[in-house]
C-alpha cells in the first residue's frame, strides 16, 4: 500500500507540470478531435460575437416598442425557435448568419475536416441532424409570395416548422408567430393581434 501511495505522489508533479505548460489562460488552437486523419489541422477558437445589436435586432426592437401582448410573444418565441434560420428581421439565412460566431458563420463538415462534404437523409437521421436547406426571407419584395394571407401562413407554421420538429410548438404559440411575423412584414399593425378566424383578413403583400 506504502509503495502504491508513493508512486502516485510522484506522478501528481509531472501532471501539474504538463497542465501549467499547455494551460498559458489564453485561448488558442485546439487539437484535432480523437481519430482525425494524419495531418488534419488544428482548429482554431472561434471569435465571439459583438455585443453591439444588428440592423434588424433594431428594427425589431423598434416594432415591439407599442407591440400587443400576442405580437410580443411571438417575437419571444421567434427569437428562441426561428431567428437562427431566418434572421432577426426576416430577411433570411443571410441575416440568420449574423447570430453565429463568426468563425461559423460559413463552416462546412460541421467543424470536423474529416467529415462528408454533403450527408444524404440516411445519414442526417443517424446522427440526429437535419438538412438546414435555404431558409428563404420572411419580409421583402417577393417573400412569402406562394402564401396570399396569415391563415395561410399559420397552417404551413404548423404543418412544417421548425424544420427539425415541424408541430413541436402549441397552436396559439404558431398564431404568435404569424401575428409577429405579419407585424414584421408590415400586413398588421404592431398593436394588432389575430385569431384564427380574423387570419384569413391579414393580407400578404
Amino acid at each position: 500500500m506504502r509503495r502504491l501511495l508513493l508512486s502516485l505522489l510522484a506522478l501528481v508533479p509531472l501532471t501539474l507540470t504538463a497542465v501549467s505548460l499547455s494551460d498559458s489562460g489564453q485561448p488558442g488552437p485546439l487539437p484535432p478531435p480523437p481519430g482525425s486523419p494524419a495531418g488534419a489541422a488544428s482548429v482554431a477558437m472561434p471569435e465571439t460575437r459583438s455585443d453591439q445589436p444588428t440592423a434588424g435586432q433594431l428594427y425589431v426592437q423598434q416594432l415591439l416598442v407599442d407591440a400587443s401582448p400576442q405580437v410580443r410573444a411571438g417575437a419571444a418565441e421567434y427569437h428562441m425557435v426561428c431567428e437562427a434560420c431566418h434572421g432577426a428581421s426576416g430577411l433570411g439565412m443571410a441575416e440568420g448568419r449574423l447570430s453565429f460566431d463568426p468563425a461559423h458563420r460559413y463552416c462546412e463538415r460541421c467543424h470536423k475536416p474529416f467529415n462528408a462534404p454533403l450527408w444524404d437523409d440516411v445519414h442526417i437521421g443517424q446522427f440526429n441532424s437535419f438538412n438546414l436547406g435555404d431558409a428563404p426571407p420572411l419580409r421583402g419584395p417577393g417573400a412569402l409570395a406562394d402564401l396570399p394571407n396569415a391563415r395561410v401562413l399559420y397552417g404551413y407554421l404548423k404543418a412544417a416548422m421548425p424544420r427539425y420538429r415541424p408541430g413541436d410548438l402549441t397552436d396559439a404559440q404558431y398564431l404568435e408567430i404569424t401575428a409577429f411575423v405579419a407585424a414584421l412584414r408590415g400586413d398588421l399593425p404592431p398593436d394588432g393581434s389575430l385569431t384564427l378566424q380574423d387570419a384569413a383578413d391579414v393580407t400578404l403583400k
